[in-house]
């Protein structure tokens, strides 16, 4: 860049030093915050550097599902202060990576940023995987714990990518 504009240094800097991953479900408080909370966790065992976060195409502020951090917790992982974001220009401008649970997810998100074609993918597709991230709000522990399961082995294989 030979000046600042749109975009500052400092943005792009971090962008460079901590690649932005986003992951993107559609409400931002069940498969989305598991996957950002357990990738989080892997990146610091790994020590990499790599900044996580999740969003969601409803409205922010909103808690995690309690099924979702009761699965979190099961497995050693706090969420408490997880908050749903709404996707924006902004989040999705910063995002370096973005990964939906589902294709639905992946072609509405390209629809409202098409800027965002090329660095948004489904989940599975990322990792070689087939198949959506399936929603579990609204069931019991065990679809949760289900869909945890899906997250950890596409996250696990994400892991081996970056």
């Amino acid at each position: 860049m030979l000046r600042e504009g749109g975009i500052k240094f400092a943005e792009l800097e971090h962008a460079w030093q901590k690649p932005p991953i986003r992951f993107v479900c559609t409400a931002n408080i069940c498969r989305s915050p598991m996957a950002e909370y357990y990738l989080r966790r892997k990146i610091a065992e790994l020590k990499l550097d790599y900044e996580v976060r999740s969003a969601g195409f409803l409205m922010s502020g909103v808690p995690i599902s309690r099924n979702s951090y009761d699965v979190l917790q099961e497995n050693g992982i706090e969420a408490a202060e997880h908050l749903s974001t709404q996707l924006s220009e902004d989040v999705v401008r910063k995002s370096w990576l973005i990964l939906t649970m589902t294709q639905s997810h992946k072609l509405r998100l390209i629809e409202h940023f098409p800027n965002a074609k090329n660095k948004t993918f489904t989940l599975s597709e990322y990792t070689g995987l087939v198949g959506d991230v399936a929603d579990p709000y609204g069931l019991d522990i065990f679809a949760y714990r289900r869909t945890f399961a899906e997250i950890r082995e596409r996250v696990d294989r994400l892991v081996e990518k970056l």
